[in-house]
């Protein structure tokens, strides 16, 4: 039953945003033909003569355009406001909460929205955006005693009624009461609809455990684990919004970067903050980060190195693999830099014509002082300024006498001549100063790498050696590297960026997560993933627990989230049977629907996944991800589905993209996707049998939203349960 007077309200509300849309329109266009007019006023007014140069119209034009950017700024802003407003007249809002605040008379009604909207008059909040303070009741709190956190500090009172609305435009189409948690019935609606080839926004059903994290302002490093499907990508997109609502004053979206494992991936999640008001932030790859500092190297691939991983690599490769990114090659690797930082202060005097211009002791205190201020880099450079300082009054003292001994024996020499032939005696002559001046200033910092491998790692020298000399670089020897730059002085300083999100953490090496620690050395962090999904297993993998020791003067806080929301509660299980221990004791939603089915195909392969493709067409799925482990069979199972229906979609390469049909994908770029309907063609003991083969084959079945096929030929994986 629908309260009459929530109907008459949200009437109100509509007709209220009506105005107020229709309003900001008016004005984008006026600020639009503002721009305009000032653009064309600045060409008549300020046009200069060929070839003249005047101060005054310069100044005219700095005026205009410092207007123009003004007005710019103003529209962008108006703009932001208006696609809000957009949203809120198809869903004004989802939520209410009644909270009486301690020693209040009157509980206060507060209405909960993707944005705000106050009443132009009175100025009274009528809806509130659901990152302000007082929503988070709606959240955390259950019906009684509660309580906020607020700019002015803890906000105590008793939360009297949490009611949850499913609105479109002006209609109310469900109102429940809810008294300890956000209702089952439309969070079940949610997860029971068909996905889209985008992933949507959780603001709705947000469970209490995701807003702890979303909310989270005390931690630096905020880190998140939890099983597929536990909402962990949603949780960290959300977080951004917050961040930048919260902290609008002090950061915008350029400030926040998001590391992502794939093109795929970051189009699939592209549309879940601008459905939250705001700007999308910069999505990265580690190659995209240092891809300026080591210019003129090529790097291998995530498909590429994928490929590589999956197809079970050669002994010098998989061995390559295992020291680049272990623990021990990074701990080796720091004490090498403090022995290597001791060899560079073994300095000797530096001297010409017996007299000691600098002596070693000289130079190894200037080496040594400001070592908390300056890296070896550049307490090498300006050791190598020093000494050039000290050394040119000796030049120059030479070249005099040079160029007047010149002059004096000889009267066929030009003034001009003689002072060319002293400046080439005098060079001969501190050659060799010169040359270590030279060493001092540009320290060839990749053959002192080489030297680190060579030494302590003979059995993959010459596999990097070959590496650096191709300038192509494998995935697991760029960070080992730009991590020995880094310490070096000659890495990056990205001191701007305030806040880091990184997704798939159960794929970076240790290392990986300390050299991004020191290059956004100002920036909080979060950090996702679920080390059950890893996809190489390879790697020695950072792990959360232990993260007093990478993040050592920052405050650390790990949350685990032990509820899958995706998957109905039979494909849950069935993949949580996959898995040797569920190290989350984790559980699923209670949405039950048909057990997956395991079947086996025999000869008839392709024709009996036509078969299984057909019937998830025809059962009105809109997504169907048909996932093989690896391109080679995906680009078979392609080749012969296509010719047998228009509705497949290869997606081979990080420009593929999702879409609402048949996609055949290999299982690295299905990663933190998901899909109504999901096929394994190849689930045979041949093909997952490896024990690292168990959590690809997880992944992949936890791609499944309502429907899992697993098809094998021969025998069926022994990773399958049952």
């Amino acid at each position: 039953m629908i309260d009459r007077s929530e109907e008459r309200r949200l009437s109100k509300i509509y007709k209220l945003i009506e105005k107020e849309l229709d309003s900001a329109k008016r004005s984008i266009e006026a600020s639009d033909e503002m721009v305009r007019e000032q653009n064309r006023d600045m060409r008549e007014n300020t046009g200069m003569p060929s070839g003249a140069y005047d101060t005054g119209r310069l100044v005219t034009v700095n005026a205009y355009l410092d207007s123009i950017e003004q007005n710019r700024r103003a529209a962008v802003f108006v703009k932001k406001r208006h696609d809000i407003l957009e949203k809120m007249l198809r869903s004004a809002y989802f939520g209410r909460v009644d909270f009486l605040q301690s020693n209040a008379e009157a509980a206060e009604e507060i209405y909960i929205g993707v944005g705000s909207l106050s009443d132009e008059k009175t100025g009274e909040l009528l809806i509130y955006d659901w990152r302000a303070p007082i929503c988070s009741v709606f959240y955390d709190s259950d019906i009684g005693k509660a309580s906020y956190v607020s700019p002015q500090g803890i906000v105590e009172g008793k939360m009297l009624r949490r009611r949850q609305f499913k609105i479109e435009f002006d209609k109310i189409l469900l109102m429940i009461d809810s008294l300890i948690k956000i209702d089952d019935e439309i969070l079940m609606q949610m997860l029971s609809g068909n996905s889209g080839t985008y992933m949507r926004s959780i603001v709705t059903t947000i469970q209490r455990e995701q807003n702890r994290i979303i909310r989270n302002d005390k931690s630096d490093v905020m880190i998140a684990v939890g099983p597929a499907g536990s909402g962990k990508t949603s949780v960290a997109l959300h977080r951004i919004a917050y961040i930048l609502y919260r902290e609008k004053d002090k950061l915008d979206y350029r400030d926040i970067i998001i590391l992502t494992p794939n093109s795929i991936f970051s189009e699939y999640i592209s549309r879940v903050l601008p459905q939250l008001g705001e700007e999308n932030v910069g999505e990265y790859r580690i190659t995209d980060i240092v891809s300026r500092l080591l210019a003129g190297y090529g790097f291998e691939s995530y498909k590429s190195y994928m490929e590589t991983m999956l197809l079970n690599p050669d002994a010098s490769r998989r061995k390559n693999m295992r020291i680049k990114t272990s623990r021990a090659y990074l701990e080796k690797l720091d004490g090498y830099i403090v022995s290597l930082n001791k060899k560079l202060t073994e300095f000797s005097d530096i001297s010409y014509a017996g007299n000691i211009i600098v002596t070693a002791r000289e130079l190894a205190e200037l080496y040594d002082s400001n070592q908390t201020i300056f890296s070896p880099k550049q307490r090498l450079e300006r050791m190598g300024r020093r000494v050039e300082g000290l050394v040119k009054k000796y030049k120059t003292a030479e070249f005099e006498a040079h160029y007047k001994n010149i002059l004096e024996a000889s009267e066929f020499y030009t003034p001009m001549e003689a002072k060319k032939l002293a400046g080439i005696n005098v060079g001969r002559m501190f050659s060799r100063i010169d040359d270590r001046i030279d060493e001092m200033m540009d320290v060839d910092w990749k053959q002192y790498y080489l030297g680190f491998v060579k030494e302590n790692y003979p059995e993959v020298y010459d596999d990097t050696v070959k590496q650096f000399e191709e300038k192509y670089l494998w995935q697991e020897d760029i960070v080992p590297f730009v991590y020995f730059l880094q310490e070096m002085g000659s890495g990056l300083s990205m001191g701007n960026i305030k806040h880091v999100i990184i997704d798939e953490l159960q794929d970076y090496p240790y290392i990986s997560i300390k050299y991004l620690s020191k290059v956004f050395l100002n920036a909080r962090f979060t950090l996702l993933g679920d080390q059950n999904q890893s996809l190489c297993r390879d790697i020695d993998p950072y792990d959360p627990g232990k993260h007093h020791e990478m993040f050592k003067n920052r405050s650390v806080e790990v949350i685990s989230l032990n509820k899958s929301y995706r998957s109905s509660y039979e494909i849950y299980e069935f993949c949580k049977g996959i898995l040797k221990d569920d190290v989350y004791d984790s559980s699923a939603v209670d949405r039950h629907e048909k057990s997956p089915e395991v079947i086996c195909l025999g000869d008839g392969y392709a024709q009996g996944i036509y078969g299984i493709v057909k019937r998830s067409l025809d059962e009105g799925y809109r997504t169907t991800a048909v996932i093989t482990k690896t391109e080679k069979k995906a680009l078979v199972l392609y080749r012969e589905l296509s010719q047998m229906t228009g509705r497949v979609n290869l997606i081979d390469s990080e420009e593929g993209i999702i879409k609402n049909d048949v996609n055949i994908i290999p299982s690295y770029f299905a990663k933190g996707l998901e899909f109504d309907c999901v096929i394994i063609p190849d689930a045979d003991n041949e093909e997952y049998s490896r024990e690292e083969d168990r959590s690809v084959l997880y992944t992949v079945c936890s791609r499944a939203l309502h429907k899992l096929v697993v098809c094998y030929r021969k025998e069926p994986s022994g990773f399958l349960p049952g």
